[in-house]
């Protein structure tokens, strides 16, 4: 967690992520046929300490608090094409 957060602090985290996908489209190691986009809850380590992190609530599910990752993969390869980190409040067709 320490060093997602110094890689935010600092901007590199999308520098990072852009240049693995760079070098694996580089090599030919992704065939985009598809993209499937899903969206992961994460909770948050603690309700009261972290004031970024969101509630959402579910129908059939217990309200979780935390965040919200939206990830695009390539349908053929399984290969991770793009990452969005929200609060767990944003619903997942806005991303």
């Amino acid at each position: 967690v320490r060093f997602r957060a110094e890689l935010v602090r600092r901007k590199l985290d999308r520098v990072l992520f852009e240049a693995v996908t760079r070098q694996l489209d580089d090599h030919g190691l992704v065939v985009r046929t598809g993209t499937l986009v899903d969206a992961t809850l994460l909770p948050s380590a603690s309700v009261r300490c972290d004031r970024e992190a969101r509630w959402a609530g579910h129908r059939r599910r217990k309200p979780v608090h935390g965040y919200k990752a939206h990830v695009a993969t390539d349908q053929e390869a399984g290969l991770i094409r793009g990452v969005e980190v929200t609060t767990a409040n944003i619903h997942d067709a806005a991303m």
